[in-house]
């Protein structure tokens, strides 16, 4: 039986694999709109929420007010935070562009976005968060993107970390180097569905119109790009355009991280279920709902049977230790090749196979990016465990939503 979900989860990858490298192939060159070509800039707001935020607030407000974009203003809300984040904004409050809003208690990300969002009068509405940064020419590609095209609802950049000093650091600059990618792939053949927090652009009547922001979501972002995809609009990607978010540090930091966001993918694909496996959706509905859906169940059967097989070559090689008596000479008698064989086809396939796909999509995407290839073991370590990793989050998502634990904003 592993056997044969082994094969199924290969052949899957494999299939999913080739699907997007044949995107990839035949994708034309993107062509930029270039600066010049945008006659007049018209207004933008950044709305900016944050919580506790106060080594890193600064910086997330000197970047907005520092972009190259003359037409610009920033609503900060503070949602209720404890430490310094509200008195190092106000530092700020002298500046004509820049409006602070307190909440006296702590609401929630998704209020204090529409606190901000009802604060906003300008065309175009960005959401950046307080531990992000954004610099270059990426208002005016967004502005750009959406004026090329009425039937575009949001547009997204690649993410990129502020600092990348830890090892936790370093190996989701490897994730997010494919996710960038992979991203850019689905805005092409218009299935993306990702609208992040960390930079994300939108024309400030729809998500008016839209309702705002779900103040009841774990990820406010990912139902309101989904609203959009039901509104019939798509999400573009200013791909080689960035913003910089501070990463989690500890593996700890990431496991809440990736808990929370998938407890709400959860939550929000059955509020929405109504999409998945739609016509009325396209190949979104078609297609990409699907194939997210079959990527959480993916990853709990791959942990398992990761784990089962790694139970079995173990306890074969116990069995053999258990032979030799625990004597030292009979150690040395071990055929540690073909102990080593005791672990079964369903360690090796997936292992191998996931390490040859993802060897290949990262070439690619490395070739693709402005990222440089910097350190071999955080690859090592990608390559050999966050398969299992992600397995951990999805089915430590999934006990947290079948007990209904509570998450707050942090």
């Amino acid at each position: 039986m592993l056997v044969w979900l082994a094969w199924i989860l290969v052949g899957s990858s494999l299939f999913m694999v080739t699907f997007y490298m044949n995107v990839y192939r035949n994708m034309p060159v993107e062509e930029e709109l270039a600066e010049s070509e945008l006659e007049e800039e018209p207004p933008v707001s950044i709305l900016m929420p944050a919580y506790n935020e106060e080594n890193v607030v600064e910086r997330a407000i000197e970047s907005a007010l520092s972009v190259d974009y003359d037409n610009l203003s920033v609503v900060f809300v503070d949602d209720g935070s404890t430490d310094k984040t509200l008195e190092k904004a106000r530092k700020y409050s002298g500046r004509e562009e820049i409006k602070i809003i307190e909440h006296s208690q702590n609401q929630g990300k998704g209020k204090a976005l529409n606190t901000a969002l009802e604060n906003a009068e300008s065309e175009y509405t960005i959401v950046q968060d307080a531990d992000s940064e954004i610099e270059g020419d990426v208002i005016r590609k967004g502005v750009n993107k959406l004026n090329a095209d009425k039937d575009t609802g949001a547009v997204m950049t690649s993410i990129r970390p502020l600092e990348a000093e830890t090892f936790v650091q370093k190996m989701q600059i490897i994730e997010y180097t494919l996710t960038n990618f992979y991203r850019n792939l689905m805005s092409h053949i218009k299935i993306l569905d990702m609208a992040p927090g960390a930079y994300s652009m939108y024309r400030t009547s729809h998500i008016k119109e839209l309702g705002g922001f779900d103040e009841e979501n774990l990820t406010e972002d990912l139902e309101l790009a989904w609203r959009i995809k039901k509104d019939g609009k798509s999400i573009e990607m200013a791909f080689h355009e960035s913003a910089k978010t501070e990463f989690p540090r500890t593996f700890k930091a990431l496991y809440g991280q990736r808990v929370r966001w998938a407890r709400g993918f959860i939550s929000n694909a059955y509020e929405k279920r109504e999409m998945f496996f739609n016509d009325d959706y396209g190949w979104f509905g078609k297609f990409q709902l699907p194939s997210q859906l079959i990527l959480p169940i993916f990853s709990v059967i791959g942990f398992w049977m990761i784990a089962a097989g790694l139970w079995e070559g173990l306890r074969a090689v116990l069995i053999d230790i258990w032979a030799t008596g625990f004597s030292l000479p009979g150690f040395g008698e071990l055929d540690l090749y073909r102990t080593a064989l005791n672990f079964p086809a369903v360690i090796y396939v997936p292992l191998i196979a996931g390490v040859s796909f993802s060897a290949l999509e990262l070439k690619v995407a490395y070739s693709e990016s402005d990222t440089k290839f910097r350190d071999a073991l955080p690859l090592l370590i990608y390559f050999g465990t966050f398969f299992m990793v992600k397995g951990i989050f999805w089915m430590a998502a999934i006990l947290k939503e079948l007990g209904r634990s509570e998450e707050v904003w942090s």
